[in-house]
C-alpha cells in the first residue's frame, strides 16, 4: 500500500483485484465493509497513475457502454476518527474520467458519500431512496454541468450542483498538460453547526493543490455518513480512492527509501556483471 504521509490516511482502495467483476472484493484498507457492486462494474489489471502520486492495484474500467448502472457501494467509518464532527474538515481523493475507448457523449459518473448507497435502479436515477443526503463529486452529462467537475449534493429528488457547472459542451477535462483523459480529483469538506462546504479541486502533476475548482455550500446531518457509492452512464473510468484527514493523507507519494533500494539493487546488479 502507498506508504508516505499516511499518519491520517483513514481508508485507501487501489482495486488490487483480479480483472472481472468487482463484486464482493474486499482489499484495501480501513473500510468497515465489503464492496457490493452491480454484475456489470469491472476491474482492469490498468492502473491509473497521475504524477507523482503513489498508485497501486488495477481500476475500474472496461464497462459496457449505452446503459446506466448503479456501480458499487461501500461502507466506512468517518466517525470513530473523529471526521464527521462539526469542525473538522474531511478529505478525499479519486481519479475519475472517460475511457478513451468509449463514446463520451453521454458518460457521467457520480461518487457519494452518505448514509445510505446511492439508488441502485437502472436508468438516470442518481438519487437516494429514502430522503437521506450525499456529498460528492460528479461528471459528465448531468443537467447543466456537460462534462465539468462539479461538487455535489444528492437526495430523494435531484442533485443539487455547485459552481463550475455552466459548461456548454461535454469536454474532456485535462488532468494535466497532456490531455489526459482522467482528473485526479480531491475534496474537501468542512463541517458546522450550520453550514457545510464541500470544495473540489484539480492538482497539478506535482501535487501542487491550486485553487478552487468546484464549490458548494449546503446544510446536511453527516452524523451518519459511513458509506460510499458510485454510479455511472456509459464508458467511465474510477481509481484510487482515499479519506484522510488531510491534503497530505489523500495524496501519498512514494517512499524515498524505496527508491534509495531500487537504485542500489540496480548498482549492485551491475557490478556484478562487470
Amino acid at each position: 500500500m502507498p506508504g508516505k504521509s499516511e499518519a491520517a490516511l483513514v481508508a485507501y482502495e487501489g482495486f488490487d483485484y483480479a480483472a472481472g467483476a468487482l463484486g464482493s472484493a474486499s482489499g484495501g484498507t480501513g473500510w468497515s465493509g465489503n464492496w457490493s457492486s452491480n454484475s456489470a462494474t469491472l476491474v482492469t489489471d490498468s492502473d491509473l497513475t497521475y504524477g507523482s502520486l503513489d498508485t497501486s492495484g488495477g481500476s475500474i474500467g472496461n464497462l459496457a457502454a449505452a446503459i446506466n448502472r448503479f456501480g458499487a457501494s461501500r461502507t466506512i467509518d468517518l466517525a470513530t476518527p473523529g471526521l464527521l464532527a462539526n469542525g473538522s474538515e474531511l478529505w478525499f481523493s479519486l481519479m475519475m474520467g472517460y475511457d478513451t475507448a468509449g463514446n463520451r457523449t453521454n458518460s457521467r459518473l457520480s461518487f457519494v458519500l452518505g448514509t445510505e448507497a446511492i439508488s441502485t435502479a437502472n436508468g438516470n436515477d442518481y438519487t437516494f431512496t429514502t430522503g437521506t443526503t450525499g456529498l460528492g463529486v460528479t461528471f459528465g452529462r448531468f443537467g447543466s454541468t456537460n462534462g465539468n467537475i462539479v461538487a455535489t449534493r444528492t437526495n430523494d429528488a435531484d442533485l443539487v450542483f455547485g459552481t463550475g457547472s455552466d459548461g456548454s459542451n461535454p469536454v474532456v477535462y485535462a488532468a494535466d498538460s497532456l490531455q489526459v483523459d482522467y482528473a485526479f480529483v480531491v475534496g474537501r469538506i468542512t463541517w458546522g453547526e450550520l453550514s457545510d462546504t464541500i470544495d473540489l479541486f484539480l492538482p497539478d502533476a506535482n501535487l501542487n493543490l491550486g485553487s478552487v475548482h468546484s464549490t458548494l455550500t449546503t446544510n446536511v446531518d453527516q452524523s451518519g455518513y459511513d458509506t460510499i457509492s458510485f454510479k455511472r452512464g456509459d464508458r467511465v473510468v474510477m481509481d484510487e480512492i482515499r479519506f484522510g484527514s488531510s491534503y497530505a493523507s489523500v495524496t501519498p507519494i512514494p517512499e524515498p527509501r524505496a527508491a534509495l533500494l531500487g537504485g542500489l539493487g540496480l548498482l549492485a546488479l551491475l557490478r556484478r556483471r562487470r
